[in-house]
């Protein structure tokens, strides 16, 4: 972050006159916010800079054996159930305490709470707090227990593409897609009631910025088919976004489905087998036991001045530390857990 100099010693009009202050509060913020999103999604196999976020740490130990694959539907309560009796019976001995969705999972969750709830969902507490329809405080019952069910906003990963390029110096060109072709694969998970035509966007992205989206022309796709994507080489890419529509969808309505590595020579190759359907989210149940979860502080956030050679005074806010999931045994991840909308309105949402 910097502040010009000029604005560093004048004061600002508003709650903070300080102009360094007020940069540093909002790059803080930031920061924080980026830390919040890898700490869920981060992969290092896709970006040399990142660290292996919780998400990656429990689906990629023993093979997947903590994970289930929702394909698209709605979670419902009597599953959160099964998952929490699984996690607790041996040889796993765990006790998760939390279980973290995504806003709308966390509403999904509340509608059926107040659909096939037993009571009249509707309830007074004081007089001058009016009637509530639904439930405040969400809990699965465990073997050992109530266990809170938390909104994650951070676990939302489904997000389209940016409509144009970072335009900072630095950033990468446009991706170039040399082709699409679906063929034949047996670990494919596009069903019979997938088939169709998808569009696939590609976002090339570097240390300093990310390019404008390329689509693709659009891709027939069968029951046990798969969609390979052919990224020309590029060398000023560090990793590539790949975004898809749902089965006829218009290419701006495309999706976050992977990222990937850019070859350092030759070609990059992305296979798609359905394994991350758009507009999807994943549910995380998490043990907080330093034993199990930790997040290793390796040194204080602290903001650090920079060398002064212009009219400006820069500064570093920086943070090290990693998330350690300790015992993936003990942790589990729903896949690809879907929302059941009836207004439209998702649709619309960017």
């Amino acid at each position: 972050r910097e502040v010009s100099d000029v604005g560093s010693l004048v004061g600002l009009i508003g709650n903070q006159s300080n102009a360094i202050a007020a940069e540093t509060e909002r790059g803080t913020l930031r920061l924080l916010q980026k830390l919040e999103r890898s700490l869920w999604h981060a992969d290092e196999d896709v970006n040399p800079l990142a660290f292996d976020g919780i998400i990656k740490q429990i689906e990629s130990h023993n093979s997947g054996a903590n994970t289930f694959d929702l394909d698209g539907k709605s979670p419902t309560p009597r599953l959160l159930q099964e998952v929490l009796a699984e996690l607790q019976s041996a040889p796993r001995f765990g006790r998760p305490d939390c279980i973290y969705v995504e806003p709308r999972i966390h509403a999904e969750l509340i509608k059926f709470a107040v659909q096939f709830g037993r009571h009249d969902q509707f309830g007074v507490t004081r007089a001058a707090d009016g009637i509530s329809y639904g439930v405040q405080e969400l809990s699965i019952m465990s073997p050992y227990g109530p266990v809170p069910v938390k909104s994650a906003p951070f676990l939302f990963n489904a997000y389209k593409a940016p409509v144009a390029a970072s335009g900072t110096t630095g950033a990468p060109a446009n991706a170039v897609i040399s082709s699409a072709t679906a063929s034949s694969n047996s670990a494919s998970r596009f069903y019979a009631t997938d088939a169709g035509e998808y569009i696939y966007r590609v976002v090339a992205v570097n240390n300093s910025g990310f390019s404008a989206p390329v689509s693709s022309s659009a891709v027939a796709v069968s029951l046990g088919e798969q969609v390979e994507l052919s990224i020309a080489n590029q060398a000023d890419a560090v990793f590539f976004k790949i975004y898809r529509t749902e089965a006829g969808g218009a290419a701006d309505s495309a999706t976050l489905i992977g990222e990937i590595k850019a070859a350092s020579s030759g070609a990059t190759s992305f296979i798609d087998l359905n394994q991350v359907r758009p507009n999807t989210s994943k549910i995380v149940f998490v043990q907080h036991d330093p034993d199990v979860l930790e997040f290793a502080r390796l040194l204080d956030f602290f903001r650090r001045p920079l060398a002064e050679v212009a009219t400006s005074k820069p500064f570093l806010l920086m943070l090290f530390g990693s998330p350690i999931v300790k015992v993936p045994n003990k942790m589990w991840v729903l896949k690809n857990a879907g929302v059941t909308a009836t207004s439209g309105m998702l649709d619309t949402i960017a």
